[in-house]
């Protein structure tokens, strides 16, 4: 506890251990424990000792407690079904209402053998006689089986009853035996109340749920409370009862790698997002430039805007997290991909001004400049698959992907980009004049036929 609480009490850490490096299952959980302390958790408290839990509205604030735990939990095996809090409501108030506790035989016999280990081992007084300790036994159990914890008054009775040859200097110590006894005794009952309220409950869920261990000994937790009589409640039902207590303010802040990581996460997008549009703004302008055409320097970067967009749309299909390796992939997709839209621009405005049509430029250029282009895609992606054979998830990705980046980027640089060239019939490789239609058929139908033979 010393490395969970400050000395005086006033501050302490609730730990968690999150299984998961999803970045979804990670988002998810930050914001509900955010959603619970700006919204869920009263930050000004009463605690009071010894509440009667039979009083209409603190039974009904400690349902909502247990009802908000047992949804918490319902959802963390169950997302996608809805909770049924009205119909749970009810049940966890039969509960509250319910204290009586019937122990079975099993039960009763692990009671038994534990009374006679506590006045062998841990009794404040000495009992030798064997013949004692089990008529003592016997008296208690018969208490218990009243469905009913001996009180302190009891069990001092039992025990003078038995014990009526002790010294003067033992009988002082009957009421601190008689309250450890009432300690073990009421452990057992809570243990039983709540195990009783589990069984009433757990029909309730799905069947997946009631036959998973797990969930049961969270449910068991959930219903814990029950067994709580010093609570911490609102100041409305501590002055409706006229309740004493002691006040206490309540904050509470999260932290820990999750928030890191959900922030980090934040911080990645947002960077992704005006790197690759400044990146994009710069080269657009640079291929405007070099091409002398606004309408040339968009056809030219589109290849390299479909590679992106294909880049996270198989990320997002094979659930692949944005993290500090991928979320390079695009930038260097975007930088090498520049470099196919230009060769092949360029080698075609060449072609196209000494060609006799623009199927015949786009030939030329395509076993020259995309040929070279297709090489030098196939080499970059090789040497990235390199990193596919080592330890690290993430590098694993990284190498992949940027492969298969440079792949979609050549292919879209030799397929995509022609296409929108001669489908646009754009002025910045050529004029277009210069063919006529009958031409340009005549040529198209030659290749045709071409390729047939």
């Amino acid at each position: 506890m010393k490395q969970l609480v400050n000395r005086d009490n006033s501050e302490g850490i609730v730990q968690g251990t999150l299984g998961s490096v999803k970045t979804q299952e990670i988002q998810r959980v930050v914001d509900a424990i955010n959603e619970y302390t700006e919204t869920r958790l009263n930050k000004n408290l009463i605690a009071v000792k010894n509440v009667d839990v039979k009083e209409p509205e603190i039974q009904n604030n400690i349902a909502d407690g247990i009802l908000f735990s047992i949804e918490k939990d319902f959802d963390s095996y169950s997302p996608n079904i809805e909770f049924p809090k009205n119909k749970f409501k009810n049940h966890i108030f039969k509960v509250l209402k319910n204290d009586e506790v019937k122990y079975n035989k099993e039960t009763l016999d692990q009671i038994s053998l534990r009374i006679d280990d506590f006045f062998l081992n841990e009794s404040e007084i000495i009992v030798e006689n064997d013949r004692i300790i089990s008529s003592i036994n016997r008296e208690v159990i018969k208490e218990i089986e009243k469905n009913a914890i001996p009180n302190h008054e009891k069990l001092v009775g039992i025990f003078k009853r038995n014990l009526r040859s002790l010294s003067a200097d033992d009988r002082e110590y009957l009421p601190e035996t008689a309250h450890s006894l009432w300690v073990i005794l009421k452990e057992y009952y809570q243990h039983e109340r709540i195990k009783t309220a589990v069984e009433y409950i757990l029909p309730l869920f799905p069947d997946e749920l009631q036959s998973n261990p797990k969930f049961s000994t969270d449910l068991r937790d959930d219903l814990w409370i029950l067994n709580e009589t010093n609570l911490a409640l609102p100041k409305s039902i501590v002055e409706r009862y006229k309740l004493d207590g002691e006040k206490i303010s309540i904050s509470a802040t999260q932290t820990g790698m999750p928030l890191i990581f959900t922030r980090l996460d934040e911080s990645l997008i947002n960077s992704q997002v005006q790197s690759l549009i400044i990146a994009f703004v710069f080269v657009t302008l640079i291929l405007i430039i070099q091409l002398k055409s606004l309408t040339g320097g968009l056809i030219a970067v589109s290849p390299i805007a479909l590679t992106v967009v294909l880049n996270f749309a198989l990320m997002s299909y094979l659930s692949i997290p944005l993290d500090m390796a991928t979320i390079l992939i695009a930038s260097i997709a975007l930088g090498i991909g520049v470099d196919y839209s230009i060769h092949f621009t360029s080698r075609f405005k060449e072609e196209f001004a000494r060609s006799n049509s623009q199927f015949e430029a786009l030939e030329k250029t395509l076993t020259t400049s995309g040929r070279a282009i297709l090489i030098n895609a196939l080499t970059v992606a090789l040497g990235f698959t390199v990193l596919v054979m080592g330890e690290l998830v993430p590098m694993q990705r990284f190498g992949w992907l940027t492969a298969a980046s440079m792949i979609i980027s050549a292919f879209g640089a030799i397929t995509f980009l022609p296409a929108l060239i001669i489908v646009t019939k754009t002025k910045f490789v050529g004029d277009y004049s210069r063919f006529n239609a009958s031409g340009k058929m005549k040529t198209l139908k030659n290749k045709i036929n071409g390729f047939k033979k």
